[in-house]
């Protein structure tokens, strides 16, 4: 049996339906609605569109829109697990002829994930591409890096954190990196991705104290390239969560050029209110400056004024 619909998703798609009649479109009136919604709420209003219309809203916005505005809306009418899928098989099939898998954005979605989100994800990968996610990588992956993503795909992490012994993890990190000549990756990576978070901390506490060094020196001192940055972002989240969030932000205007698909991801898939004000509270400590204005100094347009929406509305 079918939900009733909230009469304030009624109200937003109403709303929406007018923004977008007649000649010209109203984007600002486009952004209250959508961009300042809560979570989730995005696809509840998507369903009264339909309800009240018979028409489907993502259509109706890609008529009406254009470019990454039109993405980042599209992304508000759909929940995260189908963000995460659509994002994945991009990642994986990258459009532009030659183009390599973006090995950020996989990481970015598949790291710290529970066991349950990550089956979820295998399953409806299947239903929605007609092909597993494990062989999707195969294909399109290669050396440490797709081993690492292998792992995170058995969804083995021990949720428990009863019956793992600290200083037992904390020399076998050693033994696994510095403390042998080469490193063995295979066994570092398990590790860290088999761990549950709370007990993965305690571990990284325990070896900075016995051996002077962080797991993130020890990282950047045992690997290099795509496979160092994944461990790092998987290091930082489990470490400190709304630093290392506010750090990917950074990471997507940082240098020449914006990364725009990134910051979708990051400012949909972050938009709960306490995780926003903590990164929020992040990046300003950090950087010495709000995350609105670094967006606004680093976009442009409906877009810009779209993303700070988002951003402000947390």
């Amino acid at each position: 049996m079918q939900q009733p619909i909230h009469p304030e998703m009624l109200k937003r798609a109403e709303g929406l339906k007018k923004a977008m009649k007649g000649m010209g479109t109203d984007e600002k009136a486009m952004i209250e609605i959508l961009c300042r919604a809560g979570p989730g709420q995005g696809p509840q209003i998507a369903s009264a569109f339909h309800a009240q219309y018979c028409k489907d809203l993502i259509s109706e916005i890609e008529s009406e829109t254009s470019g990454d505005f039109k993405k980042l809306l599209v992304r508000l009418c759909v929940d995260q697990c189908e963000a995460d899928l659509r994002d994945l098989n991009e990642a994986l099939h990258p459009e532009k002829d030659g183009a390599s898998p973006d090995k950020d954005a996989i990481i970015e979605i598949l790291s710290n994930r529970t066991n349950f989100e990550i089956n979820v994800i295998k399953t409806e990968f299947h239903k929605r591409f007609g092909i597993s996610v494990q062989d999707a990588v195969e294909h399109a992956l290669k050396s440490d890096f797709k081993q690492m993503i292998r792992v995170l795909l058995g969804a083995n992490r021990d949720e428990s954190n009863m019956n793992c012994d600290i200083m037992a993890d904390v020399e076998a990190f050693y033994k696994a990196g510095v403390g042998k000549f080469g490193t063995d990756e295979d066994e570092f990576i398990a590790l860290l991705c088999n761990r549950g978070a709370e007990h993965l901390r305690n571990v990284f506490k325990a070896y900075e104290s016995k051996h002077k060094m962080s797991m993130d020196k020890v990282i950047k001192k045992e690997f290099s390239g795509s496979i160092e940055s994944a461990l790092l972002t998987m290091v930082r989240m489990i470490d400190d969560r709304p630093n290392a969030i506010a750090r990917q932000f950074e990471d997507a205007m940082a240098g020449l050029g914006t990364d725009e698909k990134k910051l979708m991801r990051l400012a949909v898939r972050y938009r709960d209110p306490a995780t926003m004000q903590a990164v929020k509270a992040a990046y300003q400590k950090k950087y010495g400056k709000t995350l609105v204005k670094r967006i606004e100094g680093e976009t442009s347009g409906d877009f810009k004024k779209a993303l700070v929406a988002i951003v402000e509305n947390c």
